[in-house]
């Protein structure tokens, strides 16, 4: 009966073993990528943080170059300075105001008043720590003694020639930016995200607390780790609203802050606490048919012995021989029957098995080991369970020792070993598969040394695959980012011009011009761009109103990525002189864009010849853009330009080697253009703005403003929206496709059903296909975009609805 009763036991307990064994496991590794979770987000939202305060200290740099030279008398009373700053606070959505303040402490002018009202700031700590030191200072929540809002700032000393304190240039940072953007990030109200100075001072927090605490603990872990390591994560019940956190951090490049997440920890062992409420009830289920097996064999064990004992009372007898041998032959059977029951058990398990004798050779597997392993159990067999064969690495990629297996060390200590990652070769597939293997040695009762073993193993090749993805792709958009911002900064520092007005208009031209760029290359997913299409997105901005004539011709050909910007901003500086000086500045003028691909060595040639427009003559000096122009085509392009100032007009011939460009199966492209007639009057016309982004609600208000328009709204949710059609008269409507996570479509088919016209606006590459025709050919203005466009698209609709009129 002791066969039977471990049997029994073992029925009754394995499974509640395998199933604690399973959770324990699960529940470290839901932990350890809640840790690697929380450790990801910091660095990513840290990376955020340092731009915007990168972005501060670069527009403070800015307005003290702007004001250098300018005593504190000529600072307060210049509007010119006002502008200057309102511009700035304006064009940066995390500004709440910037301030200009004297050396003795009063402030002087600022973006939000003019003339300035007189208040003193010597009390404020940035100010007295300024006095002291030639630094960037990270200010304290204080509250405004003019606005009255709660922020924090970023100051910086200005110094006089002889080495004094000369004021300071004071940025107010708005807390609802910071709040806004973690919101949307975390996603879940349980997840936080704070600022903190590196005293412990609290700068910021997502989700908003009613009070705001000052300053962390004095006991908090975070003062110990910070004063050794500028990132780390550590786990802590939160002494502000009592829940229990993993709480990761990471210092702000030079600045003497940190920005921390803290993750729900009862959020994170969700899915793990469901999974183990699953594999209990599995387990319950598995417990139940292996006892009503081991019943079921007791039953015919105990009918089997009162067999053999009756037939033993007739052994005399021939009829009690042959009743006996049947009664063996039967009893036999039923125990071929059990063994194959547990048989197809262990087949049908998910998770790879192996069976090892006590030196670990490979004695049995199941169809799971062989489908992972990618071996029969015949070839398996003929291994040890350190065999070189299998070709094991270990999560860095290095050999497995002999002593590392967890079979070996299983078998040689008699100890079950958990959770060893190992990556194994899969001949099979010709391919490595990675799996974590649990090694249970076995032993027979009374005996310490193990008689034999079995490894099980699961298959996670997938979930390695997708962490390696995952982080390729951050640091993929990190690189994309910086490179981004990088050029931008530069245009920021290099363009030149007479006024501010003009300034503006260059910037947002060649910014526009590197937008459209990326979103050619983003339809294409970032293969590159057709150059017809470069073209024509190119110059559509700089067509006059009426009577110009433009036109393309030349093969269809691929941009590749790497060039496409680079093309790009050379066409933008070429079309922007013409718009200016040349061929597109008068109605009579004339521009012709062709392009081939010549051979011998396959060259890639763009002639650009423009022709009536007034006479031009080469420039006495080389503006930015011509620089930018030249050193673009040689520099990153590694091609030629030759330029030509004849009498009818300037001509420029582009060379690039064919290494940038291929070729594309499309049709010709040839296209001749002639813009449309002269634009409608806007004075008057009543447009209906759906913007939730409160900066560029602003601007479009102003632009709509400029143009003479009147402004209904804006409104900022499908709500408000709704409501101004229903009580206001609109001529025009101006919506953002996605208005706090809605798309504004419902809004569209409330104004199309009464007859107005529709612009949408996104910062979309493309929009979904739309769901009523009414609307399906409205004009689309992608972000970012100016004034012109706007005018151009309202110009347009009102242009179609009086003709249909």
């Amino acid at each position: 009966m002791r066969p039977l009763a471990l049997l029994f036991w073992a029925s009754l307990l394995l499974p509640s073993i395998v199933l604690g064994a399973v959770g324990f496991l699960s529940y470290r590794q839901t932990l350890d990528q809640a840790y690697v979770q929380s450790q990801n987000m910091a660095f990513i939202l840290e990376e955020h943080a340092v731009r915007v305060f990168e972005a501060q200290a670069g527009a403070i740099e800015s307005i003290d170059g702007r004001i250098a030279g300018l005593n504190w008398e000529e600072i307060e009373a210049s509007e010119e300075v006002h502008r200057l700053l309102q511009t700035v606070r304006d064009r940066s959505p995390h500004v709440d105001g910037l301030w200009l303040v004297g050396p003795e402490g009063r402030t002087a002018n600022s973006a939000d008043f003019f003339p300035m009202p007189w208040t003193t700031v010597t009390d404020r700590d940035y100010y007295q720590a300024l006095t002291k030191s030639d630094v960037i200072h990270l200010g304290e929540i204080i509250q405004g003694r003019l606005k009255g809002t709660l922020n924090f700032n970023l100051s910086r000393r200005r110094t006089s020639p002889d080495g004094g304190f000369d004021g300071l240039i004071l940025v107010t940072i708005s807390l609802d930016y910071f709040e806004h953007f973690w919101r949307q990030v975390l996603g879940n109200a349980a997840h936080t995200v704070s600022l903190f100075r590196a005293d412990g001072k609290v700068l910021a927090r997502s989700p908003a607390l009613t009070t705001l605490p000052r300053s962390l603990p004095p006991g908090s872990p975070f003062f110990s780790l910070t004063a050794t390591q500028d990132s780390g994560t550590y786990a802590l019940r939160s002494s502000f609203d009592g829940q229990e956190r993993i709480i990761s951090f990471s210092k702000l490049g030079n600045l003497p802050a940190y920005i921390a997440v803290g993750l729900d920890r009862a959020t994170m062992l969700g899915p793990w606490k469901r999974q183990v409420a699953t594999m209990a009830v599995v387990a319950v289920a598995i417990t139940l048919l292996l006892l009503a097996a081991v019943r079921t064999v007791q039953r015919r064990h105990e009918r089997l012995l009162d067999e053999i004992a009756r037939r033993r009372q007739a052994e005399s007898t021939l009829i009690a021989l042959d009743e006996h041998v049947a009664a063996l032959e039967r009893a036999d059977a039923e125990l071929r029957d059990s063994e194959e029951r547990f048989r197809s058990l262990f087949e049908t398990l998910t998770q790879g098995a192996v069976l090892l004798d006590a030196a670990g050779h490979v004695t049995g597997a199941n169809t799971a080991a062989e489908e992972i392993l990618g071996l029969t159990v015949a070839e398996m067999q003929e291994r040890s369970a350190n065999d070189p064969r299998w070709q094991v690495v270990d999560a860095d990629g290095k050999p497995f020792c002999d002593e590392c297996y967890p079979a070996v060390r299983a078998l040689k200590t008699g100890k079950v070993v958990r959770g060893v990652l190992m990556g194994v070769r899969n001949p099979a597939r010709d391919e490595r598969r990675w799996i974590i293997v649990d090694a249970i040695p076995q032993k027979r009762p009374g005996e310490d040394r193990p008689y034999g073993g079995f490894t099980l193993f699961s298959d996670v090749t997938e979930q390695k695959k997708a962490e390696e993805a995952q982080r390729l792709l951050v640091r993929e958009v990190d690189h994309r980012a910086k490179n981004a911002l990088a050029v931008v900064q530069a245009l920021l520092r290099l363009t030149k011009a007479d006024s501010r007005e003009e300034y503006i208009e260059a910037v947002e031209g060649r910014v526009a011009a590197m937008a459209r760029a990326h979103t050619l290359l983003a339809k294409s997913r970032w293969k590159g761009a057709d150059l017809a299409a470069l073209v024509e997105e190119e110059l559509a901005p700089y067509l006059p109103a009426e009577g110009a004539h433009v036109h393309l011709e030349g093969p269809p050909l691929l941009l590749h990525a790497e060039a496409t910007q680079g093309v790009a901003m050379v066409l933008h500086e070429l079309a922007t002189n013409a718009a200016k000086y040349g061929g597109l500045s008068t109605a009579e003028g004339r521009l012709s864009v062709t392009w081939t691909l010549d051979s011998p060595g396959k060259v890639l040639e763009l002639r650009w010849v423009e022709s009536g427009g007034p006479p031009v003559n080469p420039p006495a000096t080389r503006g930015f853009g011509s620089t930018l122009i030249q050193s673009t085509v040689k520099g990153q392009l590694d091609g030629e330009i030759r330029k030509e100032w004849l009498p009818e007009g300037m001509r420029a011939t582009i060379r690039l080697p064919s290494g940038h460009v291929a070729a594309m199966e499309a049709r010709k492209a040839t296209r001749a253009t002639t813009p449309a007639a002269a634009s409608a009057d806007l004075t008057g016309l009543r447009v209906l703005l759906a913007e939730d982004n409160t900066l560029v609600s602003l601007e479009v208000t102003r632009a709509l403003a400029q143009l003479g328009c009147v402004v209904v709204g804006p409104a900022t949710t499908l709500k408000d929206a709704a409501r101004l059609v229903a009580s206001e008269t609109v001529d025009v409507a101006i919506l953002d496709v996605d208005l706090r996570g809605k798309k504004v479509f419902p809004v569209a088919g409330l104004l199309a059903s009464h007859d107005v016209p529709l612009i949408f606006c996104t910062g979309f590459t493309s929009i979904d296909p739309l769901e009523n025709g009414a609307w399906v050919d409205a004009p689309v203005i992608h972000k970012p975009f100016s004034r012109e466009q706007i005018a151009a698209a309202l110009a347009g609709v009102v242009s179609r609805r009086q003709v249909a009129v």
